[in-house]
């Protein structure tokens, strides 16, 4: 179930390190839909990651109004310091995003703070988001946060009230509640916060917190998809590429697939970047093109992926869209490996044991397999079934290898 792509070609160059099976590094597999397959709305994390202090989600359409009629800093600094609430909001603003004063988090943090004590309901928003995410210096705390974003949201700030719905949702420095998260993000929603509307388009497509109905949910999805959520328009690539939930989507349609895709990953979303590097290298609804797949891999990887680093690597090992660079390569699957990832921990094995750069480590191989093996890969289950029959890299051992064989038989 595993598409070889990159890796068929090493069948030739590279063999196999054992007799009964060949063993070709594998590329690694597109990721699995977001959202509605084991995350049921935009974390906290999700969020946070991407959202630097030149943008302005942390603010409410108020506060954004304000900043961007600020002329005179210096009046706002003098009634700020006066203990004007707004003002040292303002204050805050101009210190975060570099406003006529240097870029400071630290200071714009100690503003905000200021502001939310002074009672400024859209200081309590940006103080809120600051602790959530840690920013300035401050310690990352949803506890913290949580009583300020509260605030936001009783006052009408629909991102206040977005937040504040995420950390009920996940039950993360408040009482778990999904029914009153899915209160939350409505209000939000009602508001043209886009998050907030996926979200809820989410909660009704598996009905938590509210009466499930994917008919309702599938249009708030998409028209967060079109406002430019990059979680929605993953999700909508999803769809169109027939996996698992298809929302409104009534038939497979790849180059869709791959456009919705793209949009996603333009805006520094790691999976749908990986994604677009999958579509460009096999040639999945866009003309193949390993090396802005290559590019996209980077991309994925710089965000953590540990697929795009298991794919980039075997670009690197196989000269695909990319210099050979074997060592780089291996390194790459290492890390992968290291990190868990179950089909980079067998790739890993497969080179060890070719001895792809260096002199063959069979003990080392069979360690890697054994590790892809406990994770339920099945290449890796069959390689360690060979391995410990023929006594390579590891005691013979007739019955540990029938056991493997006999997992790898229900597997299939």
């Amino acid at each position: 179930g595993h598409d070889t792509g990159v890796a068929s070609m090493l069948r030739t160059s590279v063999g196999s390190a054992w007799r009964r099976v060949a063993a070709p590094l594998c590329a690694a597999r597109p990721n699995p839909p977001r959202g509605l397959a084991g995350r049921d709305a935009w974390s906290v994390r999700a969020f946070s990651a991407g959202h630097d202090t030149g943008n302005a989600n942390w603010m409410s359409n108020k506060l954004q109004k304000k900043v961007a009629k600020l002329r005179m800093v210096d009046k706002v600094r003098k009634a700020a310091e006066a203990g004007e609430s707004e003002a040292m909001t303002l204050m805050g603003a101009a210190c975060a995003m570099g406003n006529q004063v240097p870029t400071d988090e630290t200071e714009a943090g100690r503003w905000f703070l200021a502001a939310a004590k002074a009672g400024c309901q859209t200081g309590a928003l940006a103080a809120g988001i600051w602790l959530l995410e840690g920013r300035g210096g401050l310690e990352a705390s949803a506890e913290a946060a949580a009583p300020h974003l509260k605030v936001a949201a009783d006052h009408g700030i629909s991102r206040g009230q977005t937040m504040l719905g995420i950390l009920t949702l996940e039950g993360t420095g408040v009482e778990k509640n999904a029914a009153a998260a899915a209160k939350l993000f409505e209000k939000a929603s009602a508001d043209n916060d886009h998050i907030a509307t996926y979200n809820l388009g989410v909660l009704f497509q598996t009905g938590r917190g509210v009466a499930k109905n994917p008919g309702k949910g599938a249009p708030m999805i998409r028209k967060a998809a079109v406002a430019g959520v990059p979680e929605a328009q993953f999700t909508i690539s999803q769809w169109y590429g027939g996996g698992g939930e298809r929302g409104d989507v009534k038939q497979v349609d790849l180059r869709k697939q791959f456009e919705w895709c793209l949009k996603a990953a333009k805006q520094g979303h790691v999976a749908a970047q990986h994604n677009a590097g999958v579509a460009l290298m096999d040639g999945t609804g866009i003309d193949s093109d390993p090396a802005q797949a290559v590019d996209w891999y980077r991309k994925a990887a710089l965000g953590g992926s540990l697929e795009a680093k298991c794919n980039l690597g075997m670009c690197f090992i196989q000269a695909t869209g990319v210099a050979e660079d074997k060592l780089e390569g291996v390194a790459l699957v290492r890390t992968a490996a290291e990190a868990g990832y179950d089909l980079a921990q067998f790739n890993l094995a497969v080179c060890l044991g070719t001895g792809l750069c260096g002199a063959p480590d069979e003990p080392q191989s069979v360690e890697w397999l054994r590790k892809s093996a406990d994770q339920a890969f099945v290449p890796a289950m069959e390689q360690l079934a060979t391995a410990l029959r023929d006594g390579r890299g590891c005691a013979e051992n007739t019955l540990e290898a029938d056991a493997w064989e006999a997992k790898v038989a229900r597997a299939r």
